[in-house]
């Protein structure tokens, strides 16, 4: 059980009638959406997501720019699990096993490739939203969690399906 209140307030309090945690998000969506964009090493990012044999041989630290970003993704989900350990005050290693499908849900709601070098963060934000709005809309309506997860993975496989038929209209 974690009781310090300073560590508490990443979770449950507010700045101004805002929570924090929606700060914190809304600063990573600011800064992520800068470095993508605005950054020599963000639209790096999106040329080996695109492809990355090309990427290599025009000269690109293919290898170095993978594992920054493997780095910042880490990052952000150990500020993602700081976040819900202080809103339960409850720290478990297996706490957000479920948020997998979630997090792939997001992005390719978003309008993110699976194939790569297509997305955007504000795209991602939205998915987040479209996500949010349907899983408290089957929590309210009752709906058991496993059929949730198939309705989750059904709309991901839905989505996946579009953006294959659109590439391939190409």
């Amino acid at each position: 059980m974690v009781s310090d209140k300073a560590f508490s307030f990443i979770g449950r309090g507010n700045v101004f009638g805002l929570p924090v945690s929606i700060r914190i998000l809304g600063a990573v969506l600011i800064v992520g959406e800068f470095v993508l964009w605005k950054t020599v090493c963000g639209r790096s990012l999106y040329a080996i997501g695109g492809n990355d044999e090309a990427s290599r041989l025009a000269g690109l630290p293919t290898a170095f720019l993978r594992t920054s970003t493997y780095v910042i993704c880490g990052a952000c989900a150990s500020l993602g699990g700081m976040i819900i350990a202080s809103r339960l005050s409850v720290g478990q290693a297996d706490i957000g096993s479920s948020m997998a499908l979630d997090s792939i849900a997001v992005v390719v709601i978003g309008g993110t490739s699976l194939m790569g070098g297509e997305g955007s963060v504000w795209g991602s934000a939205i998915g987040l939203l479209i996500v949010a709005v349907l899983t408290n809309l089957l929590d309210s309506l009752a709906v058991d969690s496993n059929y949730q997860l198939v309705i989750k993975g059904t709309i991901v496989v839905a989505a996946v399906a579009l953006d294959a038929f659109a590439r391939s209209r190409r």
